[in-house]
């Protein structure tokens, strides 16, 4: 029997983080279990620092904002992340040195159900196989939206959900793509590459669908007001506990716009029918291999100075929109 001592990423809720030692004994694992050791998990910073700063106190939300595997809860301490990607070092023969995708907390080593797993082909790398889980979000917007050739499309925000979202649509034939974002250093970051980004002065109001990632409300008011007269605006941001005010006396409701609520854990109906959490994942990997993402992968940082890196997310001193952990450094 061996047992792996493993580093957590923990919060208080108090915008405060630590680690913390778990030991993990294989003489406790079921028939179905593997025993994964960390590679690179991936920040989804946009959540996370709503998570951290804000975590919910309403008992639905709470249990829709839970990640599998989460330990704590957010009344008090918690842990917490998205996309991680490790390879199985203890397990069935079938699964033995496969490198797996598994949506878990930051951790050096887990102890993860076989169906919660997706083994990573041949080709696509560990650092890009971290974008899975933000991927799925990203084609439930694209399916949320109905997107179609000749629609001219506004996303603002460009943060690790924006860019990720404008890289796709972009390969849409017929599609224009551009970019809002306030940000300096992100936006001079989309201009590098060869995105369209509009400053406020040159939006003409004659999108016919807008996205906003930006995680504010301004952002949001922003693409209402850009979006077409019928247009849909497609919101992708997690608000937490905030209030958030909106002008809605304007064009909103003479140009019968609509405004589009998307999230990840639920397959839009229309879909249902031909994809299941397992088939969207098989398209996240085919957008992995058609799609080069390594602009998104530029900081690494070594799982020990996670606290660190969490103080200055919380503190909003984190422009990058690529950010992962690696266990190995």
């Amino acid at each position: 029997m061996n047992s792996y001592n493993s580093l957590q990423l923990w919060y208080n809720g108090k915008v405060q983080s630590r680690l913390k030692n778990l030991t993990l004994h294989t003489k406790n694992m079921e028939p179905d279990e593997l025993i994964v050791r960390s590679l690179y998990s991936y920040i989804s910073a946009g959540t996370e620092r709503t998570i951290i700063c804000n975590p919910p106190k309403n008992k639905v939300i709470s249990k829709e904002m839970a990640v599998p595997y989460m330990l704590g809860n957010f009344n008090s301490e918690f842990t917490y992340g998205y996309s991680l990607v490790g390879e199985v070092i203890e397990g069935t023969d079938k699964w033995l040195g496969k490198t797996i995708h598994v949506m878990h907390p930051h951790q050096e080593y887990a102890m993860v159900k076989e169906r919660d797993v997706y083994c990573i082909p041949d080709g696509i790398s560990s650092k890009a196989a971290t974008l899975i889980s933000n991927l799925e979000t990203v084609i439930n917007a694209v399916w949320d939206s109905e997107l179609t050739l000749g629609d001219k499309v506004l996303i603002v925000g460009f943060g690790n959900i924006g860019a990720l979202l404008a890289s796709v649509v972009k390969r849409i034939p017929g599609v224009d793509v551009y970019i809002s974002e306030t940000n300096q250093t992100r936006k001079e970051f989309a201009i590098k590459q060869n995105f369209n980004v509009l400053s406020l002065s040159e939006l003409k109001d004659n999108f016919t669908i807008s996205f906003n990632t930006s995680n504010s409300e301004s952002g949001l008011q922003l693409a209402i007001d850009q979006t077409s007269i019928e247009g849909k605006v497609v919101e992708l941001s997690w608000y937490g506990p905030r209030n958030i005010s909106l002008e809605l006396g304007g064009s909103f409701h003479y140009g019968r716009k609509q405004l589009i609520s998307s999230q990840v854990s639920r397959i839009p109906a229309k879909k249902r029918l031909y994809f299941d959490y397992k088939s969207r994942k098989d398209l996240v990997i085919k957008l992995l291999s058609e799609i080069d993402f390594n602009f998104m992968l530029n900081i690494e940082v070594p799982f020990q100075n996670a606290p660190e890196i969490y103080n200055q997310l919380i503190n909003e001193k984190i422009n990058e929109i690529g950010l992962l952990f690696n266990y190995k450094l």
